[in-house]
């Protein structure tokens, strides 16, 4: 029960999110096609960079995609979350930095009909006049450290809605155990799981 409890605060550090229509592009081209909404839910990819020490393997990240009616007091008319495989030795991935290992996961095929039902809903939504923001977020809630847990764990995040345009940047290097005080940040690297 302690390691879940871990894992569920870890996930809160690792949320990196994007707004579904306001994302930074890399460069000029970079992002042109980038459509979370429209996108072919098996074209979809996420990029995780991460230490290379820290070790992601299948199930241990989530792709989240979301719709809140702002009209409504913030009511969440949906939140569809899908798991994500781990690709081994994919083409394509964007470069981390000098220290930084970079993952490339899809959604997994169990999950691409549900994907794809909470995109066809957002839309509906967006058609019908709803007054709301969505909101696509990369989770991580497990992984493991080959090796001592670092004070600082820079994560960067990319996604790609369309294979020939690339990944789009979502965050870059952010501290994850930033996100909280020293003492449940202590208790987070405390209780990382070895490899």
């Amino acid at each position: 029960m302690h390691t879940n409890t871990v894992r569920a605060v870890a996930l809160l550090a690792f949320t990196s999110a994007a707004s579904c229509s306001a994302v930074p592009r890399s460069n000029p081209s970079s992002g042109a096609r980038f459509d979370p909404l429209n996108a072919r839910p098996e074209t979809i990819a996420v990029a995780i960079g991460v230490p290379p020490a820290f070790q992601l393997r299948t199930g241990d990240a989530k792709l989240s995609l979301s719709f809140v009616d702002d009209a409504a007091a913030e009511t969440v008319l949906l939140n569809e979350t899908v798991a994500l495989e781990v690709l081994p030795n994919a083409q394509g991935a964007p470069r981390g930095g000098v220290r930084e290992k970079v993952y490339v996961l899809r959604v997994a095929a169990g999950d691409l009909g549900r994907l794809e039902r909470a995109q066809a809903d957002i839309l509906d939504f967006k058609a019908r006049g709803e007054d709301g923001r969505g909101t696509v977020a990369v989770e991580v809630s497990g992984g493991c450290f080959a090796g001592p847990v670092p004070e600082t764990l820079p994560v960067s995040s990319w996604l790609q809605t369309d294979p020939r345009d690339g990944f789009v940047r979502l965050t870059r290097s952010a501290d994850a155990f930033a996100a909280f005080d020293p003492d449940i940040a202590t208790t987070l690297r405390d209780n990382f799981i070895p490899c």
